[in-house]
């Protein structure tokens, strides 16, 4: 499926399984304090338009972005994803923000690819976080940042400046091979 226009799904309520799989937003895709009660899928998405906003979207079911391509600026900015949420394989082209964001189930960004800026700032992780294998070819930023549980960083390359000043980690914390 494809939106040739922009996608506008700001303060939408989904009450079933939301399936945007493999589908393509031309221009911008917003999703602004959007409820999905269920799972989200966006699978193999890809957004190309100005930007994609998930900025104070509440997902209660799974979160799926595994596969997707941000070729434009993307925000999750104070959202709240409450079950496991699944970004491994993802590529942000034109930086992406979980400012603020709470993760209460896992957080797996295992194998993802950030091209530009990434800011993780005061970003609560309250299950296990997964960057195993990931790129930040541009600046990150955990600054501020809770991991209440184990975090793995295992192969990750942080290319750029990175910023985890007065991150707290209070599980395992896993580095081999990793290049800061």
């Amino acid at each position: 499926s494809r939106f040739p226009d922009s996608g506008n799904f700001d303060f939408a309520y989904f009450n079933n399984v939301a399936d945007f799989e493999s589908v393509w937003f031309d221009k911008f895709a917003t999703f602004y304090n959007a409820t999905f009660m269920k799972d989200a899928q966006f699978a193999f998405a890809e957004f190309n338009g100005a930007y994609a906003n998930f900025e104070s979207t509440c997902f209660i079911g799974g979160v799926f972005f595994y596969g997707s391509q941000f070729n434009s600026y993307c925000t999750f900015s104070d959202a709240l994803l409450q079950k496991n949420a699944d970004f491994h394989a993802t590529k942000y082209s034109n930086g992406v923000g979980f400012f603020r964001t709470n993760f209460s189930g896992q957080a797996n960004f295992a194998r993802s690819r950030f091209i530009a800026d990434s800011i993780f700032s005061q970003a609560n992780f309250n299950d296990m976080a997964i960057f195993s294998n990931a790129n930040f070819d541009g600046p990150v930023f955990f600054n501020d940042t809770v991991f209440s549980r184990d975090v793995d960083f295992d192969n990750v390359q942080f290319l750029s400046p990175t910023d985890m000043s007065n991150a707290s980690f209070k599980g395992n914390l896993q580095m081999n091979s990793t290049k800061i």
